[in-house]
């Protein structure tokens, strides 16, 4: 595992999902779209996605992936061993 580049994204994650928040908090809960709050927590599953399927690389091997493959790992996400799925379940 190379931890500089896991733990480069998963701050980024971090720094994210603290702004997502901070905006939460300030925003009025029927003023935050759900378009907005998706796109918000897209783009931080983007980041755990990348770190999970990067965590063996390097700066220099992650920097050179094509965009394509770039792109392919950010939105394959992994069920990490266990039980989880992808859903398009709406909130109850």
């Amino acid at each position: 595992m190379q931890p500089d580049h896991l733990r480069f994204q998963l701050n980024e994650a971090k720094i994210h999902l603290e702004e997502t928040l901070a905006r939460l908090k300030e925003t009025a809960s029927e003023e935050c779209g759900e378009v907005s709050l998706a796109m918000d927590l897209g783009h931080i599953l983007d980041h755990i996605c990348i770190a999970w399927h990067t965590r063996n690389m390097t700066f220099d091997e992650a920097s050179a992936m094509t965009q394509q493959d770039f792109e392919r790992l950010t939105n394959e996400v992994p069920n990490f061993g266990m039980e989880r799925v992808i859903s398009d379940c709406v909130a109850f």
